[in-house]
C-alpha cells in the first residue's frame, strides 16, 4: 500500500520535469497521413443458384424458344443464321456495401466459376450498374470470360475473372451491382431442346482488393502551426 501510494505522488513530479519539443509535438503539425490497408487480401462472396434459362432470355430471344413443352423447351431458328445472338442477362445486386467514404480504391477484382448447364457457348461482357440499373461513371469494368457449353449431366465450369477500374478523381467506388451480358457468337442452325431447369448459376465468388484501400487522414491546424 505504502509503494503504492509513493508512486502515485511521483508521477505528476514526472509529467511535471517532462518538456515536449515543439518539433517533436504532432499537435503543432498540419499532417496529410496516406494509409494503405488490405493489398492482396482475397474474401469469399460466397455462390449464387442456378438462374434458370427462362429467366436468362432476352426478349428479342424469347422469340426464338419455345415453352409449351412442361419440360423442355426448344431452340428454334427457323431457318435464320443467328450471329452475334444477344442470349440474356445476369444480374448481381446489393454490392452498394463496398462503397467506402473517404476511402479511394483504384481496383477491385472478382474472381468466379461460372456453372453452365446449357449447350451454347457464351461470350461475356459486363456493365457496372448502380441501384436504378445504369451504369455507373467514371467506373470500367473489364472482364476476362468464355463460357462453354455443358448439360445437365455433364455441366461445364468455366472461370472468369472482372477487374474493376476507378478513374483518380472518384472518390471511393459506389455502386449496387454488375450486370453480365451473354452473347452467342452463333447460334446452332438446327432446333435444339434443353430441359427447363437448366440455365447458369455463379459459383465461388472472391473479392480481391489488388492496391488495397487508400485511406487519407487530415490532422486539423492548430494555433501552435509554425
Amino acid at each position: 500500500m505504502k509503494r503504492t501510494l509513493i508512486l502515485l505522488l511521483m508521477v505528476p513530479l514526472f509529467l511535471g520535469s517532462c518538456h515536449i519539443d515543439k518539433d517533436y509535438d504532432l499537435k503543432s503539425k498540419n499532417i496529410d497521413y496516406e494509409i494503405n490497408a488490405g493489398q492482396q487480401i482475397v474474401v469469399p462472396i460466397g455462390s449464387f443458384p442456378t438462374i434458370k434459362i427462362k429467366d436468362l432470355l432476352s426478349k428479342p430471344a424469347e422469340e426464338y424458344f419455345d415453352f409449351s413443352d412442361e419440360e423442355y423447351c426448344t431452340f428454334v431458328p427457323d431457318g435464320e443464321a443467328l450471329t452475334d445472338f444477344y442470349f440474356g442477362q445476369i444480374e448481381i445486386a446489393g454490392l452498394a456495401f463496398i462503397h467506402l467514404e473517404k476511402a479511394h480504391i483504384p481496383n477491385i477484382r472478382f474472381f468466379m466459376d461460372v456453372k453452365s448447364t446449357l449447350p451454347f457457348e457464351f461470350d461475356v461482357t459486363c456493365n457496372v450498374i448502380d441501384t436504378l440499373g445504369m451504369p455507373v461513371e467514371g467506373v470500367s469494368p473489364i472482364i476476362e470470360a468464355h463460357v462453354y457449353g455443358g448439360s445437365e449431366e455433364n455441366p461445364s465450369y468455366s472461370s472468369a475473372t472482372l477487374n474493376i477500374l476507378s478513374s483518380k478523381e472518384l472518390r471511393g467506388v459506389a455502386f449496387d451491382g454488375i450486370r453480365f451480358d451473354l452473347t452467342v457468337k452463333k447460334m446452332p442452325s438446327e432446333t435444339v431442346s434443353v430441359k427447363r431447369g437448366c440455365g447458369l448459376a455463379i459459383k465461388n465468388v472472391r473479392l480481391q482488393l489488388p492496391d488495397g484501400i487508400n485511406f487519407k487522414i487530415k490532422k486539423n491546424k492548430t494555433s501552435n502551426e509554425e
